[in-house]
């Protein structure tokens, strides 16, 4: 990870620091798909940091360098990933079904 990138978290104190994003329009083109990472500085180490050097922005990497990134993060990240299912968003739609998976981490 980037210094820059945590450097505002580790500043306050905090213990972890957290991502969320969401990729899907539901019931108008398949499921939407939200996950959320989060990353426990207690157990990153400096081997850790250096191989996260370059996690900022993913739409910023290579295809090749996301790639090398993924099982760093599968191995020193805690992850939950949601999968609503069309008939499951048409009633309270997209964006609750989205507020809803954001919400869930945090409970």
């Amino acid at each position: 990870m980037s210094d820059s990138l945590f450097s505002f978290d580790r500043g306050q104190g905090a213990q972890y620091v957290c991502g969320a994003d969401e990729a899907g329009r539901a019931c108008m083109a398949g499921p939407l798909v939200a996950a959320a990472v989060r990353f426990d500085y207690a157990r990153l180490d400096a081997d850790a940091f250096a191989r996260l050097a370059d996690l900022n922005d993913s739409k910023k990497l290579s295809s090749r360098r996301r790639a090398a990134l993924l099982p760093v993060v599968f191995e020193v990240a805690d992850m939950a990933v949601f999968v609503v299912i069309p008939g499951r968003s048409d009633r309270p739609g997209r964006v609750a079904c989205v507020e809803h998976t954001r919400a869930w981490p945090r409970a």
